[in-house]
């Protein structure tokens, strides 16, 4: 038995795994996009601007406000470039240290979820990281009750934890799992209490759960590839754009005195 178990186990540390690595493979392009996107342009905000501000105002050329507008960004990218990352640094730090905090955790975590398109897809994330624990310690034999005690601390997000840890409460009172889940819809999709209401009539629980942890793994991937395909032109098409627009306020001074030495 303990041998079997700790198969399972295996089998889900994996198959978790793998499901994070093509998550993951999805999310490489557009990451690469951006941080090449962004290198360009800060490059070009920290060396390419202030050479074109110089040679402008040398030759003392009128400048449009676009460029106006550009050359004042290109200056505080460069003066104060280092308070911006020195503040994103501090940011970061301080949230890591608030998140110890339970309150503030769990209202971050309940504000994410209610964040449009992607709360959702957090919300099955933390679902199947439940449902994948508790199908696992019944099929190597444990209650109902066991499992939902040893599954509340496998999930990440705390809102989603306490409304488990709810639900585990209900069920030691002899509340039925299947009722209970009805009750958390905001939480669990439908499909899942019915494959449960199905296991329970059946008394083939753990079964229903194999079910429900793959039609969560299967849903989560499609989102994932959903979101993908949506960010990718939106971040190619974002950066060509701002290049594309520091470019032109860059360039919209000589196209300024072109028309003046052919005026004259």
């Amino acid at each position: 038995k303990i041998a079997e178990a700790l198969r399972r186990i295996v089998e889900t540390i994996e198959q978790g795994s793998e499901l994070r690595g093509r998550i993951l493979k999805r999310l490489s392009y557009p990451i690469i996009v951006m941080v090449a996107g962004s290198a360009v342009v800060a490059f070009m905000l920290l060396h390419i601007v202030p050479t074109f501000e110089k040679t402008y105002t040398k030759a003392n050329i009128p400048l449009p406000m676009p460029t106006k507008v550009l050359i004042g960004v290109g200056d505080f990218a460069v003066n104060f470039g280092w308070l911006v990352v020195l503040g994103i640094v501090g940011l970061s730090i301080g949230y890591f240290q608030l998140r110890k905090i339970p309150a503030f955790a769990l209202w971050v975590d309940t504000w994410v979820l209610r964040l449009p398109g992607i709360g959702s897809w957090i919300r099955d994330v933390a679902v199947l990281q439940f449902m994948e624990v508790t199908g696992t310690m019944m099929e190597s034999g444990f209650k109902v009750v066991d499992a939902l005690g040893v599954s509340v601390g496998s999930v990440g997000n705390r809102a989603v934890r306490e409304s488990i840890d709810g639900l585990r409460s209900a069920v030691v009172r002899g509340e039925r799992l299947s009722r209970q889940l009805e009750k958390c819809d905001e939480l669990f999709p439908p499909i899942v209490s019915q494959l449960v209401i199905i296991g329970e009539q059946t008394g083939n629980l753990s079964k229903s759960t194999r079910y429900v942890r793959e039609h969560l793994r299967k849903d989560i991937e499609r989102r994932a590839d959903i979101f993908v395909g949506t960010l990718e032109p939106v971040l190619t098409i974002g950066m060509a754009l701002a290049v594309c627009g520091i470019l032109l306020a860059i360039c919209m001074p000589m196209f300024g005195m072109v028309d003046a030495v052919r005026a004259g």
